[in-house]
C-alpha cells in the first residue's frame, strides 16, 4: 500500500496522461475488519487514496476477486486490460501502469 501511495501522489488525477487510482475494501468479508476498521487504518497510515467500500462483496464477485491483493488495470475505455494476483512492487505498478496507458502488453 506505501507504494500506491507514492504513485498516487506522483501521477496526475486530471488531463489526457491521467491515472486514476481505487482501492476496493470489502469491510467485514473474509478476515476484512469493520468499514471503520478500514477507515482507521486507511487514516492511521496516511492514505489518501480513494478506496470503495464493498461492504456487500458484488464488485469483489463482479471482477472475480478470490485472493488478495488483486490488481486491475482498466483502460480509458473502461475495459479490464488486465489483472495481476498478489503483491507487486512499485517497479511492476509502474511497468503496467505504462503498459495500461499504451495499451500494449510488454512480452
Amino acid at each position: 500500500m506505501p507504494d500506491i501511495q507514492k504513485l498516487y501522489e506522483t501521477y496526475d488525477t486530471e488531463g489526457d496522461d491521467a491515472l486514476i487510482i481505487l482501492g476496493v475494501a470489502s469491510p467485514n468479508i473474509g478476515g476484512e475488519t469493520s468499514e471503520e476498521g478500514v477507515k482507521k487504518f486507511l487514516e492511521e497510515n496516511g492514505y489518501t487514496y480513494p478506496v470503495l467500500m464493498d461492504t456487500t462483496g458484488e464488485q469483489f464477485m463482479n471482477y472475480g476477486v478470490f485472493s488478495y491483493p488483486t490488481t486491475f488495470m482498466i483502460d480509458r475505455d473502461g475495459n479490464v486490460f488486465g489483472y495481476a494476483s498478489g503483491q507487486l512492487s512499485e517497479d511492476m505498478m509502474k511497468s503496467i501502469i505504462e503498459q495500461t496507458m499504451e495499451g500494449k502488453r510488454k512480452s
